[in-house]
């Protein structure tokens, strides 16, 4: 059974907004986080993308995933 609900991310923990029907106490689910802000910031990287002038890809492509790696550390220290 597939349900799709809205959950908040609070103090390390996910909690459901909403009952959850067909789940027992303590049952072991999966799930798929559908992460709004991690969308934005791919839509963001195409604009960088589209407005670059590649005169050098290597380079641009090893300042951007640095600057992914910078911001992934920042984001768990911060947690």
């Amino acid at each position: 059974m597939s349900q799709k609900l809205k959950v908040i991310y609070e103090n390390g923990v996910l909690k459901p907004l909403e009952a959850l029907s067909g789940i027992s106490n303590q049952q072991v689910i999966d799930i798929t986080i559908d992460n709004p802000t991690f969308k934005n910031e791919i839509v963001q990287l195409g604009g960088t993308l589209r407005n670059h002038p590649f005169n050098n890809l290597a380079q641009t492509m090893k300042e951007m995933r640095q600057d992914s790696w910078n911001h992934l550390i920042k984001e768990i220290d911060n947690e």
